[in-house]
């Protein structure tokens, strides 16, 4: 884990808070998070597509809107349709009836996999949408 100190974020939050006012930051940070997410949401789709027997995990996708966690903005990458629970097992794995532990050939830890892989580009999405947003 990379330990960092950046000196000057909370200033260049507050300066952006006091020129733009607080609820165009907040909508500039949304429009970032949601740019972000319909990114990882088609890389995600497109790793279960590849892995599918059915298809039904892949085009249950969709994502919430952002919200406060924790003191963060986020937004929640989830599955419906009852989906949810087929995702949990193939991601990690069940024990079977047999009590051995099963690993799913092709979608264990998929998700998990898929996320790490895009990761950097996910950010710059993200730092991009909100650098157009605010300069906009």
């Amino acid at each position: 884990m990379f330990a960092f100190d950046l000196k000057g974020v909370e200033q260049t939050i507050d300066d952006l808070e006091r020129i733009l006012g607080h609820e165009a930051l907040m909508r500039a940070k949304d429009a970032a998070l949601k740019k972000g997410a319909e990114f990882m949401k088609r890389k995600i789709y497109e790793a279960q597509w590849r892995a599918r027997r059915t298809g039904a995990t892949a085009t249950a996708i969709t994502f919430s809107e952002p919200r406060w966690v924790d003191g963060e903005r986020v937004i929640t990458i989830h599955w419906g349709d009852e989906q949810y629970r087929v995702i949990h097992l193939l991601e990690n794995g069940f024990y079977g009836r047999d009590g051995d532990f099963v690993k799913p050939k092709n979608n264990y830890g998929l998700i998990e996999n898929t996320m790490a892989a895009n990761r950097s580009q996910y950010l710059k999405i993200v730092a991009d949408e909100l650098q157009r947003q605010i300069a906009g």
